[in-house]
């Protein structure tokens, strides 16, 4: 096995890394309250026997180098400009291995695997893979996806289908969740906003008691008041978000600064409270790290 770290992430901010898994962990909930159609390429790179994977900075597992195909992209568009960005790779001749499909994260899922024996490489990456190496189709590391394993299996067997479902992975939509993201997908556009309306009023019952709990120690009782400013409207930015359409991302983020600043205006006529400008810059930008993060989640489902 060779594999090697990529340089670029020492340079990565840990504000960066958590953008990246917060802007993961939001598609992933997005997805499931969506169910979007989506079409993706995956590539099985092969040098001298052995074969690529990537471990993304955002995800838990080694996978194959590919991502999502763009509006007004040919598949075969798509696969080179995910090998040129992730690996710094150019492709020569490619083959189709199978099209598989993949209900596992909410969303209905069709990728094209293909194959290419042939590839100029230089390991320059865009930031998002935190490491990538060749291994021997038989020596995989531990942290493989399953999909991968199975993609593999069939590349060295010579058995990948036209056309297969991931077999075993729609269980997940008869869960409780699933059912639940299903019922809420029923309702109106003007119903969708009652959870937005239902969150602002919690904000607004919270902002009226006239004194909270302390936690023990001035530092820690700031830390976790102000990180919950911040969470408080991270999440009502993406009950806007959802309300509103995805595609109207910085709308819901004027929606939340606004109504920020009203809540602090409320609080200046709470006996015991008093608003600050400082809590609207801090409750602004937890509003806009989420709107960010959604519009990165967005951007790489596209």
């Amino acid at each position: 096995m060779s594999w090697r770290v990529n340089s670029m992430r020492c340079c990565l901010s840990p504000v960066v890394g958590i953008l990246r898994r917060l802007g993961y962990r939001l598609c992933l909930a997005w997805w499931k309250l969506s169910k979007p159609i989506t079409v993706g390429v995956r590539v099985v790179l092969v040098r001298e026997g052995k074969v690529l994977l990537v471990f993304h900075s955002y995800q838990d597992a080694w996978y194959l180098p590919g991502g999502g195909v763009k509006t007004g992209e040919t598949l075969k568009e798509a696969i080179a400009r995910e090998a040129a960005e992730e690996v710094g790779a150019s492709l020569g001749e490619i083959r189709l291995l199978g099209v598989y499909d993949n209900f596992y994260e909410g969303k209905s899922d069709h990728v094209m695997v293909f194959i290419c024996d042939f590839l100029n490489m230089t390991g320059e990456t865009d930031g998002e893979i935190a490491r990538w190496g060749f291994f021997e189709p038989d020596r995989l590391p531990e942290a493989v996806s399953l999909g991968t394993r199975r993609r593999l299996r069939e590349y060295v067997a010579d058995q990948g289908p036209l056309c297969r479902a991931v077999v075993g992975m729609q269980v997940s939509r008869h869960s409780a969740w699933s059912r639940i993201a299903e019922w809420y997908q029923n309702w109106s556009p003007a119903c969708r906003w009652i959870l937005p309306v239902l969150w602002m009023g919690l904000i607004f019952c919270v902002s009226a008691q006239p004194d909270l709990p302390h936690a023990p120690g001035h530092f820690l009782d700031l830390l976790v008041k102000k990180g919950a400013h911040m969470l408080e409207y991270a999440i009502l930015v993406v009950l806007f978000w959802q309300a509103l359409g995805s595609r109207r991302t910085g709308l819901a983020c004027v929606l939340t600064v606004l109504y920020a600043a009203s809540d602090e205006f409320h609080q200046t006529f709470v006996p015991g409270r008093n608003g600050q400008y400082v809590d609207v810059i801090i409750d602004s930008t937890g509003a806009l790290l989420a709107a960010l993060a959604l519009w990165w989640a967005s951007r790489k489902a596209r």
